[in-house]
């Protein structure tokens, strides 16, 4: 793009495009705007959905949990073992892969998802008994439902966490509806 010397602004190095018209103003200033526009369609795009927006979501609350359980075994007095904690990640590449990309496999995803949790928490309050673990930091429960010995149990707190979890992501896939375009998306 030209530029020549503007004579009419005051300072007396102050450019302007180069234009024998106002048709060739226009041009240019539409050039511009499609190379704005180009530039915002490359960017990653929010998710279309509910469904999209609760799997984005809590891939990523599942994989800070995750990340935190490596460090902490008893973040939010749930017990977060080596392999809970693998479990975790395992989910929340899952949903930010589906919430991230996938457009109507989102919402099967999330079904699945959702009673994978909801199974896991009913089953914890159902078959859990009170007893100790002998990993990490809490011991005693009063509903523990040891999967692997010294490896995988989840208590009282994790059941809840599990039934919380599993009713947000089959909340999020009965929601048909294309998520509001304005406010904040993840």
């Amino acid at each position: 793009m030209e530029f020549e010397q503007n004579p009419s602004a005051n300072h007396p190095d102050s450019v302007r495009p180069y234009s024998d018209n106002l048709t060739t103003r226009k041009k240019i200033l539409y050039q511009n705007k499609d190379s704005d526009l180009q530039w915002a369609e490359s960017l990653p795009k929010a998710p279309a959905t509910y469904a999209s927006e609760v799997s984005f979501l809590l891939g990523v609350v599942c994989f800070t949990i995750g990340l935190v359980g490596f460090v902490v075994d008893n973040f939010l007095s749930t017990r977060l073992g080596p392999l809970h904690s693998w479990l975790l990640l395992v989910t929340a590449i899952a949903a930010l892969t589906f919430g991230y990309v996938g457009k109507s496999s989102v919402r099967f995803f999330c079904y699945i998802a959702g009673s994978i949790y909801l199974i896991l928490g009913v089953a914890g309050l159902a078959l859990g008994r009170p007893g100790a673990t002998n990993f990490g930091s809490l011991k005693a429960d009063t509903f523990i439902w040891t999967i692997l010995p010294n490896q995988l149990a989840f208590g009282l707190n994790d059941h809840f966490m599990h039934l919380l979890i599993g009713a947000i992501f089959i909340a999020g896939a009965s929601l048909k509806k294309k998520a509001p375009k304005s406010g904040v998306h993840f």
